[in-house]
């Protein structure tokens, strides 16, 4: 779910489409001009924008002039590239997308203007001033939130991802008050990050590049995780147990605790083996030659993977065989499930399908 306008949002969702994402838009906030006289250039001065919002509102109010001949910073690549759409290059782009790291960059005993919005946080300024500087803000915009967001958001849910570009959305996202389900946060860089923590959201990941492209990448990751994650089990799970004494299965060599369906390959879907149990997506995974389905069973759980001509190769692992399994497939989420949910068998598979 994009959190922008719609007239905003266009190079961000054509970023999410380009990663086979699909996406639904709907405006958190909007922003609004704000009037009055920019700050008198000196000799020496920079320009330092620390949003896109801000060079757009600049090119919005034609102060193209203003920004002529200046020397002018953008704090990440997302701002550079709004500048850039108004005929401006920017001097520079800090190796750390924060107010903080730009005025790391600039250097000590600099006059910074800085084109913001009236609710900008004070990093820079902080930095500007810790290295001796002078800090000259220049209010050019506000973000106001957008009165139908609520029903829009309740509409749209549920959704896999949430990427927000600004500490303003995450704040105006958290003032909703709406059950986001299961949808994890994403943010464009560590100044959102910290608004996110501030506010009590929690942000299943960062950008590695403070862009509408590294944004998107990282957004599909935490979507391709999810989806290969297994599936949380419910009320009345069948055991691995039950699946045990349902079907002869023979102990796999040298996997202790792993056991595969007698019989060779079979034309059972898993879903048939697992009683009710929620059945997995099927996956492909690097430890895997086959496409496997996970099926999250009682203390242990079920692996079975797909052939070409359609049959099925069952595989049953109480506690300890199942989880190390899915730790060498490379299969997340095993680990914190097994902390958080399953005790240790401690009468093993192996006893109990020897006394069957």
């Amino acid at each position: 779910m994009v959190t922008r306008a719609e007239a905003q949002a266009g190079a961000f969702e054509d970023a999410l489409r380009a990663v086979g994402l699909d996406v639904v838009t709907v405006a958190l906030t909007r922003v609004e001009a704000v009037a009055g006289a920019l700050p008198e250039r000196r000799p020496g001065d920079v320009i330092a924008l620390t949003s896109a919002n801000a060079a757009r509102a600049l090119g919005d109010r034609a102060a193209l002039g203003w920004l002529e001949g200046a020397e002018v910073v953008a704090v990440g690549p997302a701002t550079a590239a709004a500048l850039r759409d108004l005929g401006v290059e920017p001097t520079m782009i800090p190796a750390t997308a924060t107010g903080a790291g730009l005025a790391e960059a600039l250097g000590p005993g600099r006059r910074v203007l800085h084109p913001r919005a009236v609710e900008a946080l004070d990093s820079l300024r902080e930095g500007v001033e810790a290295q001796g500087g002078v800090y000259v803000p220049a209010p050019v915009y506000r973000v106001v939130a957008n009165p139908e967001a609520a029903a829009a958001v309740a509409a749209a849910l549920p959704v896999d991802v949430i990427p927000l570009l600004s500490p303003s959305a995450a704040r105006a996202l958290v003032a909703l008050g709406l059950d986001l389900g299961a949808a994890r946060v994403v943010v464009i860089g560590p100044t959102t990050a910290a608004a996110c923590e501030g506010l009590g959201l929690t942000v299943a990941a960062v950008a590695k590049e403070a862009s509408a492209a590294g944004l998107a990448e990282v957004a599909a990751g935490v979507v391709e995780q999810r989806a290969s994650a297994p599936v949380p089990p419910v009320d009345n799970t069948p055991s691995w147990r039950d699946l045990a004494s349902a079907y002869a299965w023979r102990p796999i060599p040298g996997c202790p605790g792993r056991f595969v369906l007698c019989g060779g390959r079979s034309a059972l879907h898993p879903s048939a083996l697992a009683g009710g149990a929620p059945v997995g997506q099927e996956r492909r995974v690097p430890g895997a030659r086959d496409p496997v389905v996970v099926v999250l069973l009682s203390e242990g759980g079920l692996l079975s993977y797909r052939h070409e001509d359609g049959t099925w190769t069952h595989t049953l692992g109480d506690g300890d065989g199942f989880w190390r399994k899915l730790a060498r497939l490379g299969i997340e989420g095993g680990r914190g499930h097994r902390a958080g949910r399953w005790r240790r068998d401690e009468v093993g598979l192996e006893r109990l399908l020897l006394s069957l």
